[in-house]
């Protein structure tokens, strides 16, 4: 299919620790022309810039992945422990891992509300802990992956509950914020790839927290903003399945906020660890089709009972976005409309792309989709796909 630059790093990645991380570069090498970024043997392997010649040019990727609480702030993804990378220092060796951007939430509830929280937490002398940790006498936090910058204080009149940070006001929301410490070092990456290569471009696997599937996560912009501020040419996150918008940065910059999916087999499964067979109530003897059909089937009834299925611009429709430079001048961007098969497909051919025609039906309705979610970046989707600031139309 001519791809040759690889984002290596997700949500999935480190799922089976070090010696999976290992193997995966161990078999990268068998396919010289492939160049894979994101993880690595250590910290700066999984964080360095890779490179790609091409006739344009050198093209230089860094890739991320974000890890934090997942959903809507609600659901806490497991500590990075074995799975962001670090480098050796006087006592440790290197650990193989993942180029990671950590993040975590600020929940926003009403001042009633955060004294409850209050009452909880003294009822429960959750206090009592919190103190100790935050006077630096804690030994509950993990050894590897400590969380740098949110270390409970509550000097500014946020509330720390269980963990998390919230604070006082008119409504409930919160916003996600990047760890400071991982920005910066996906910064500096940028800028040595600025001195060596023609063309720089971030890639950020997103999964983790947002307020709607109409608007990126908060870090991911954070992550956006800092790195084309930086010199990068492109930003573009993914994974998450959700269709984001696109923001042009600076004269040059460009970022986009999630293309969807463009090819999703998660129905074609061969074979599960028995650990998530086991989460399905199967067992030792039982196969992976059995859980596929479960998880339809549950997917099927919760969508319903909640409405997720009744949204007639998401189903199976996405756009993949193209983005053409040339030095000194703004990116021609380009967003071409298509849509997943489904079932009725065959099996073989679920999750497979279908480009469609800007002029049609499904079409319109996948870019009318993409050029709302434009919008609060100031910039908009022609009819014909063709992505441009607002000042432009």
């Amino acid at each position: 299919m001519g791809f040759r630059l690889l984002s290596l790093t997700n949500n999935h990645a480190a799922d089976y620790g070090e010696g999976g991380v290992l193997t995966e570069l161990r078999y990268l090498k068998q396919w010289p022309q492939l160049v894979g970024a994101g993880i690595g043997a250590t910290l700066t392997e999984a964080s360095m810039p890779k490179y790609l010649d091409t006739p344009a040019g050198v093209v230089a990727l860094i890739a991320a992945a974000d890890w934090g609480p997942r959903g809507m702030g609600d659901l806490a993804f497991p500590a990075p422990i074995g799975a962001l990378a670090a480098d050796a220092d006087r006592y440790y060796k290197g650990r193989p891992g993942l180029n990671l951007l950590r993040y975590d939430c600020e929940f926003t509830v009403p001042a009633d509300e955060l004294e409850h929280l209050r009452a909880i937490s003294s009822g429960l002398l959750w206090e009592e802990a919190k103190n100790m940790r935050r006077g630096g006498g804690g030994r509950a936090e993990p050894i590897v992956s400590p969380s740098p910058d949110f270390d409970e204080d509550e000097s500014d009149g946020s509330f720390s509950f269980m963990g998390r940070k919230f604070i006082a006001g008119d409504e409930y929301t919160f916003r996600t914020i990047a760890y400071s410490g991982d920005i910066a070092r996906m910064v500096h990456a940028v800028e040595e790839a600025r001195r060596q290569a023609d063309w720089v471009v971030v890639s950020q696997h997103q999964q983790g927290a947002g307020r709607s599937r109409e608007e990126p996560p908060d870090h991911s912009v954070q992550l956006a903003r800092a790195t084309i501020g930086a010199g990068a040419d492109v930003f573009i996150s993914h994974g998450a399945g959700r269709v984001g918008g696109v923001e042009f940065i600076g004269d040059t910059g460009v970022a986009v906020y999630g293309p969807g999916n463009f090819i999703i087999h998660l129905d074609q499964v061969k074979q599960f660890p028995l650990e998530m067979m086991q989460r399905f109530g199967l067992g030792y003897e039982d196969e992976s089709g059995q859980l596929l059909e479960i998880r339809t089937s549950n997917e099927s009834k919760v969508g319903a009972e909640m409405g997720l299925h009744n949204r007639p611009d998401e189903g199976g429709l996405n756009a993949v976005v193209t983005v053409e430079l040339d030095k000194g001048h703004a990116p021609t961007v380009v967003a071409h409309p298509l849509e997943l098969a489904g079932p009725n497909m065959g099996k073989h051919m679920i999750g497979m792309p279908r480009l469609l025609a800007a002029d049609s039906e499904r079409g319109s309705t996948a870019l009318n989709m993409f050029d709302r979610r434009s919008t609060a970046f100031g910039s908009m989707v022609k009819p014909d796909g063709t992505v441009v600031p607002s000042r432009q139309s």
